[in-house]
């Protein structure tokens, strides 16, 4: 990539500017919804590897996401919305923290919170509410720091991958809505509001959904594969040779993954219900989304999530209802990423600002129909975790990783690990960008060459990649391992 572009420097400096500058939103109003006296609970519905278009708000069929797509209809979705960083550790750090990786320091699986590093769960408790979360997946347990903050951290995990018992890293969205639901219904009545963090890790590989989840989006299937991890893998070869051209085999993982999205759908749906059981509803802000998305058939990281910043992987749902959110069933299409959930959430609360936030709040746009003050012009950066594919002269590498520029329709990525490769991609024409731009006349030269330096100018933030600090236990390497996320 050339560097002697300085008109292209101009705007680059420009786009940087429009990512960084915060909305000056004013507080909050105390109406009769929201008062000091009754602050608002929120509840935090995420979903690991859980992709927007497989949710039936978001154009997916309309019987895989029934009860979330109920949640939409009384609710604000948000259309353009995508996470900093595709891996469940370091993008549910990113959203809790309001940072990107190089500023919050995990930036990738198995990395431990930073000491001093706090979440949006600190400045809730300091705040007088009660914090609890529920965690569906080793990745996220205390042994990496996500507990700090929270008062009740619920990590009983009961699934073993590598086939040992005694080494639970799992468990199932039936076990934690139900953990939900009996926390939610100890709580004395009188209680400080709750901000209570579910999180669901179903949709990630292996996928072997319960029955009758396992036949539902493919009841003629008569093959053998049932989504364990060999089947995965089998299957990711055969699309490697195929070029991406799916058989019955492959089709039956995707009709996998779907089954474990309706199953953790359904368990949504009787945590919603016992939410409206508690009398609670009426308080609580509810906010479903996910840490990141999975690549499925359409690009060369098959069946996985991590290598790449296609949409795929990026682009999440966010859906918010609750008390003093304007809708119903709006679409807001403004441009926002998960970094601006944690100063929106604590906007919305009337809880101070935290200076370190890096996101911009967009409460406007949930209080609100009509024009918001949000540039369309705002750049959003993405950044990949898996260059370790290619990399392997220290046991955390993280510096040719893939990273991306968004602004309105166009999207630009840079793929140092492979080849130093540049992209650029009309999302309005090709949503699902296949067809690469890079080097044509699609956009003035000055502007492509604008985003690529607000790229690279991004990247230079970066600490290039770092070892995690101190040495990492082996135990932990055996189950992150068995989870897949370490070679």
């Amino acid at each position: 990539m050339p560097h002697d572009f300085l008109p292209g420097i101009v705007l680059a400096a420009m786009l940087l500017a429009s990512s960084c500058e915060g909305d000056r939103t004013a507080p909050p109003p105390r109406d009769g919804r929201r008062t000091s006296r009754e602050p608002p609970n929120i509840l935090l519905l995420a979903v690991d590897t859980l992709r927007a278009d497989h949710v039936g708000a978001y154009g997916a069929r309309a019987d895989l996401t029934p009860h979330v797509d109920a949640l939409a209809r009384r609710g604000v979705r948000l259309e353009r919305y995508t996470t900093v960083v595709p891996t469940t550790l370091a993008s549910f750090t990113s959203l809790l923290t309001g940072r990107h990786p190089h500023s919050h320091g995990v930036f990738r699986n198995g990395v431990r919170w930073p000491e001093g590093l706090e979440g949006i769960q600190s400045v809730f408790l300091k705040g007088g509410y009660e914090t609890a979360a529920f965690i569906a997946s080793y990745c996220l347990s205390s042994a990496f720091g996500l507990s700090r903050g929270f008062e009740h951290f619920d990590e009983h995990l009961t699934v073993a991958f590598d086939g040992d018992p005694n080494n639970p890293l799992v468990r199932p969205a039936s076990e934690v809505a139900s953990a939900f639901v009996t926390w939610l219904e100890r709580r004395p009545r009188d209680h400080r509001p709750f901000f209570a963090w579910v999180h669901f890790f179903d949709p990630h590989a292996p996928y072997q959904p319960p029955p009758p989840y396992d036949a539902m989006f493919d009841p003629d299937y008569r093959g053998v594969v049932n989504g364990s991890m060999a089947d995965i893998e089998r299957g990711r070869r055969a699309l490697a040779r195929s070029g991406g051209g799916e058989d019955p085999d492959t089709r039956h993982l995707e009709a996998l993954y779907s089954g474990e999205i309706r199953y953790v759908d359904d368990e949504i749906g009787k945590l919603l219900s016992a939410l409206d059981r508690s009398g609670l509803a009426s308080r609580t802000l509810v906010v479903f989304t996910a840490d990141h998305g999975e690549t499925l058939h359409e690009h060369e990281d098959y069946f996985d999530h991590g290598p790449s910043v296609f949409d795929t992987e990026i682009r999440i749902p966010l859906i918010v209802a609750g008390p003093g959110i304007e809708g119903p069933g709006r679409t807001d299409l403004r441009p926002a990423c998960n970094i601006d959930l944690a100063p929106t959430l604590l906007e919305y609360a009337g809880l101070p600002a935290v200076k370190e936030h890096e996101g911009r709040s967009f409460l406007d746009g949930l209080r609100r129909a009509g024009p918001h003050r949000t540039a369309t012009e705002r750049a959003l950066f993405a950044e990949a975790t898996k260059p370790y594919l290619v990399e392997r002269n220290q046991r955390w590498p993280n510096r040719l990783k893939a990273r991306c520029i968004l602004r309105g329709s166009w999207k630009t990525i840079h793929v140092p690990w492979r080849d130093d490769r540049w992209e650029l991609y009309d999302l309005s024409s090709d949503p699902a960008e296949q067809r690469n731009l890079w080097g044509g006349s699609a956009l003035p030269r000055e502007t492509v060459d604008g985003m690529a330096s607000a790229l690279e100018w991004w990247a230079r933030a970066e600490p290039g990649g770092r070892p995690a600090e101190g040495p990492v236990d082996e135990e932990i390497l055996k189950r992150l391992k068995a989870l897949g996320y370490v070679d």
